[in-house]
């Protein structure tokens, strides 16, 4: 881990361009317009055509977003609001996850936090 972070902290600091902005808003407007309860799947599939990337690229854009609480989880905590010990995250009871907390929960209809724009993207409030 410790050879990891060091080269984390020698990497060079990336800008994002005007066209990776306006990738962003595409995602985040494609994520407030989910119907209803939509899974995690049915997203990725419409972020497919949005950006070139692989099921596994938009999962971890998913899951990042979702961890960071830009995309709220129903009715559960991210890790922007609080710490969720690992023994304490509840886990939707279905037969098979393949995804993480608080991801798991995503569903449709719960757009994006504005108060998470506004701290992590404040170029896109």
């Amino acid at each position: 881990m410790w050879f990891d972070l060091e080269r984390f902290a020698d990497a060079k600091v990336l800008v994002p361009s005007s066209e990776d902005w306006d990738r962003m808003r595409v995602l985040l407007a494609i994520v407030e317009r989910m119907p209803q309860g939509s899974k995690p799947a049915a997203l990725m599939r419409e972020w497919k055509a949005a950006f070139a990337s692989n099921e596994r690229e938009r999962r971890a854009v998913l899951e990042t977003l979702c961890i960071a609480g830009v995309t709220p989880a129903a009715e559960r905590p991210s890790f922007r609001e609080v710490f969720i010990q690992p023994d304490e995250r509840e886990m939707p009871n279905v037969r098979r996850i393949d995804r993480g907390y608080p991801t798991a929960w995503w569903r449709g209809g719960s757009g994006v936090s504005k108060a998470a724009i506004v701290q992590y993207f404040p170029t896109l409030a």
